[in-house]
């Protein structure tokens, strides 16, 4: 998985999830392409779907604040879709 087909899935899975209720509110489907940049920037240093979730839960609480980002188990689903999607890539290592 190159790191434009990464970007596209963080991408989708993010804006399917819509943690926040951005896009159901009628925001643009880029809404949180900020957050997806820098959960790739990061992503390598998962090494599992709570790492993972981890770290999309504090890119959020970063982004928007606590309140905002909701609770942590809101992100659990979110991080186990594509965390099992990297799994099931032969290039993906972690």
């Amino acid at each position: 998985m190159d790191k434009r087909q990464l970007e596209n899935l963080v991408r989708k899975e993010i804006t399917e999830a819509d943690p926040i209720g951005l896009i159901s509110m009628g925001a643009p489907k880029d809404e949180y392409d900020t957050e997806v940049k820098e959960i790739i920037a990061r992503i390598d240093t998962c090494k599992s779907t709570t790492d993972l979730q981890e770290l999309i839960y504090g890119i959020f609480v970063k982004m928007f604040d606590e309140k905002i980002a909701g609770r942590r188990e809101t992100y659990q689903n979110l991080a186990g879709r594509i965390f099992s999607s990297l799994k099931t890539n032969s290039t993906w290592t972690h």
